[in-house]
């Protein structure tokens, strides 16, 4: 049996030893790109049978576009997606390589990808938000909460500190990068995550989307928060951006309101 990797037209074969894909230049198969952890995953091959194991990695490893938590047993045919780069797994008896997939999609999301993951320009940092998102929010609906807060801290906090100093970043990511910080608080139990979005909308000089003024405050409701300074300006920019809030925007408002002056009062951020 015969084991190869399809990247792009060319054949990677894998040994009998397997292989470690990443952008580390010990690694067998390099993957350059933001996101690419620099030991990123392994194939592993025993009795004719390949596995894949995600190592720890920052956005994880897809097979078929579904996320892996666990190592997965590989089919030929089947497609592993890291970062910008798909790879379709064959498994042959023949010599004859089989035919290239076509790039999809995803790789041209990443086709303007430049500098090393946490260093790129805002649009980037943008798109690995937005690649990240469904596989965070997969996590959390399957009650893997810990596994969700890994995928998602290095991506929300290198967009933080990009948006620190650029002041930009784009409302759709605004918006995934808010409701997941929101739902990996209340199913957390952390504070971290409600006064590290307030930082970014305060860095962002952006208000919460209305919408989410509720979440926000059930979610404070719930964990607390020792950032009430940020929660002032949130609020501020809350109203400020709202010319006709309706009624359950005044309810929210006002709730938060009275969180802020509650926290000022005792000092704490807890419940």
């Amino acid at each position: 049996m015969r084991f190869n990797l399809i990247l792009r037209g060319t054949t990677i074969p894998i040994g009998e030893t397997g292989a470690v894909l990443g952008r580390s230049r010990a690694c067998s198969v390099r993957l350059d790109g933001e996101g690419v952890s620099r030991r990123h995953a392994r194939l592993q091959v025993k009795d004719n049978i390949v596995a894949i194991e995600d190592l720890g990695s920052v956005i994880g490893v897809l097979v078929n576009g579904e996320l892996i938590a666990d190592p997965r047993q590989l089919k030929s045919g089947d497609v592993i997606t890291i970062g910008r780069h798909e790879l379709q797994f064959s498994a042959q008896h023949s010599t004859r390589p089989p035919a290239p997939k076509e790039r999809s999609p995803l790789d041209r999301i990443w086709d303007n990808d430049e500098g090393d993951y946490g260093d790129g320009p805002p649009t980037a940092l943008d798109s690995l938000i937005l690649l990240v998102a469904p596989h965070v929010a997969q996590l959390l609906e399957g009650g893997r909460v810990e596994k969700a807060e890994h995928y998602f801290e290095q991506p929300f906090v290198s967009t933080l500190n990009v948006v620190k100093r650029t002041r930009d970043i784009e409302p759709r990511t605004h918006r995934e990068a808010a409701t997941l910080a929101l739902r990996l608080a209340r199913a957390s139990g952390r504070q971290r995550w409600v006064n590290d979005l307030l930082d970014l909308q305060v860095a962002a000089k952006r208000a919460l989307p209305i919408d989410l003024l509720g979440e926000l405050a059930n979610t404070i409701a719930e964990v607390g928060t020792t950032n009430v300074e940020a929660l002032r300006a949130c609020l501020a920019m809350a109203r400020d951006g709202s010319a006709t809030p309706d009624a359950v925007d005044n309810q929210a408002l006002a709730r938060l309101d009275k969180m802020v002056s509650r926290i000022a009062t005792d000092g704490t951020g807890d419940k």
